[in-house]
């Protein structure tokens, strides 16, 4: 009996095994906004780096930092051509990239902007699954599934409006 159980043990470990190496990673994976058009100061801060001019065609990922000066402006495109969304970031305004992943699995895709000041216009795309696409202040989180829409932080009391 043991001799028949050798063999069936054998079987099923190296089943066990093939079926690990087969089972999918859940891994996340970074994206990226793009600066495609800049009026005026800009300024972003990549990583911990110091803050230093925007070019266009910079690529800003999770962490970064964009801001606008008196007079300034930027586009930024979330994705590769703005599949994602685009945010039109006006004069005076403060936002950091605090989430920009991609689930290689699922294909969701999680996007969240904090907003410190300032006015930003949104052209949120249509989401898929159970992707998120969030915009936070000092007082409110906006979340939303494909729209457009505009952030406005005033500087004196924090205060949002959407």
């Amino acid at each position: 009996m043991n001799k028949l159980l050798k063999p069936i043990a054998g079987c099923l470990a190296l089943s066990a095994l093939l079926m690990l190496e087969a089972a999918p990673t859940h891994a996340q994976t970074a994206r990226k906004g793009i600066v495609s058009e800049l009026k005026g100061p800009v300024d972003v801060k990549i990583g911990s780096a110091a803050w230093k001019p925007a070019k266009v065609g910079m690529m800003l990922r999770e962490g970064d930092e964009i801001r606008t000066l008196a007079k300034g402006k930027a586009e930024v495109l979330l994705d590769e051509g703005g599949s994602t969304g685009k945010l039109e970031i006006k004069e005076t305004s403060h936002l950091r990239f605090s989430a920009m992943t991609w689930d290689d699995v699922s294909g969701d895709k999680t996007t969240l902007i904090d907003v410190a000041v300032g006015k930003v216009k949104v052209q949120a795309k249509k989401l898929k699954g159970n992707s998120k696409f969030e915009m936070n202040t000092p007082t409110a989180v906006l979340g939303v599934r494909g729209t457009s829409f505009e952030v406005k932080v005033y500087e004196e009391k924090k205060k949002a409006s959407a």
